[in-house]
């Protein structure tokens, strides 16, 4: 969408028969529209800042050049935490919920052999391998990035809480979701999350 109108500012302002021109329904046409007349940007840039949530455009000097590649990419991030330059050099780390002990020291020992190596380790914030190679990551000393399948504010309030405390307490990583606020996980989000995960690793560089 933003591709065939040039800009996020110029498809959030397209008119009617512009969005069904690129193939919308006229039902999902209708819901954008009613949606875009009763949003207030006022309020919603508000609860940003008070939840300490930063908004990153494609854009935006900030934006991670590694995710400017991907298919796709997306146009808006969120970020609780700090990106940094040293994580244009990492890598995605996920695997099942449902870990074994050998999967577990598997995972711990890998994580800390990326960390020694100066990478920082992305995964989706999931229970099992998800949640080792978090943990292992911060235990070594390296910086890790979680990657969220719904509105940050979904994550703050839910099982997940505590790790997610525990990489923003330790300044060593960040939060990040293309997704609003408000908007909870879905089996459709998944598949998309991971490509954020799995980024573009051939040599980009944060601004």
């Amino acid at each position: 969408m933003r591709k065939y109108f040039g800009s996020a500012k110029k498809a959030w302002e397209a008119k009617k028969e512009s969005l069904l021109k690129i193939g919308f329904s006229e039902k999902l046409v209708s819901n954008f529209l009613k949606f875009r007349e009763e949003f207030d940007f006022s309020s919603y840039f508000l609860r940003l800042g008070k939840l300490g949530i930063r908004a990153l455009a494609s854009e935006d000097k900030e934006y991670p050049e590694n995710l400017k590649n991907i298919d796709n990419a997306p146009f808006l991030l969120y970020i609780l935490g700090e990106i940094s330059v040293k994580d244009s050099l990492s890598l995605g780390v996920v695997g099942t919920r449902k870990i074994t002990t050998y999967g577990k020291e598997a995972t711990e020992k890998l994580v800390a052999d990326l960390v020694s190596f100066g990478l920082t380790v992305v995964s989706g914030l999931a229970y099992g391998v998800d949640s080792v190679a978090h943990n292992t990551a911060l235990e070594s000393g390296g910086r890790t990035i979680g990657v969220w399948a719904g509105g940050l504010d979904t994550i703050l309030l839910g099982s997940r809480k505590n790790l997610v405390e525990k990489i923003l307490k330790e300044k060593r990583g960040a939060i990040i979701s293309e997704y609003p606020l408000g908007f909870s996980p879905r089996r459709e989000t998944f598949p998309q999350r991971n490509r954020v995960i799995a980024g573009d690793r051939r040599g980009g560089r944060d601004s």
